[in-house]
């Protein structure tokens, strides 16, 4: 080993030992500043902004070192994966928050909440996952478009034969949501 390669080696093990109190710092100071300011979604996202600092710390030591052309590619494959899976998850947080902050502003809709959220819960979850798998997916070069085909064929399939049961729960969330039956 050089002696190029060696401060290499330290500046990126350097850089990576600072990411630690970074991150534990801008997540303080975020949720302070939240608090202060009354911001209730910002103090929901601040551990996960906290955490780009992860991200951003990963990407800078893949830089820095002399490392080959191989592990290179997988660094950067890691540190495209773990951004996705956060930026997804805060994603996530954030619609989750809302529509359980809008929902818990009109207390005369206790039906809505124990009906409505759990499922939107599961469908905003379901659709995460699924944006995420394909990101990725599409990151490592598989064909996501015939899966996206064969995915767009089957729900068709499931929404024709489930058509009736569908069309039962609309109804009753229409029902639910106009407040026609107590």
């Amino acid at each position: 080993m050089t002696s190029h390669e060696f401060s290499d080696w330290a500046l990126a093990l350097g850089v990576l030992a600072l990411v630690f109190p970074a991150r534990a710092t801008i997540r303080a100071s975020l949720k302070s500043f939240a608090k202060g300011r009354h911001l209730p979604l910002l103090t929901e996202l601040s551990p996960s902004l906290a955490n780009l600092v992860y991200i951003i710390g990963l990407k800078v030591f893949g830089e820095l070192t002399p490392l080959t052309p191989r592990v290179q590619g997988w660094l950067e494959s890691l540190t495209y994966v773990l951004a996705v899976v956060l930026f997804l998850g805060m994603l996530r947080r954030a619609t989750m928050f809302t529509l359980e902050w809008t929902a818990n502003r009109n207390e005369s809709s206790r039906t809505l909440q124990h009906g409505f959220l759990p499922l939107m819960r599961n469908l905003i979850t379901l659709f995460v996952f699924f944006t995420g798998t394909i990101m990725i997916m599409k990151r490592f070069d598989y064909d996501v478009l015939s899966l996206l085909t064969a995915l767009g064929v089957g729900s068709l399939a499931v929404g024709l034969a489930a058509k009736d049961t569908l069309s039962n729960m609309i109804s009753g969330f229409t029902l639910i949501i106009d407040k026609n039956l107590r």
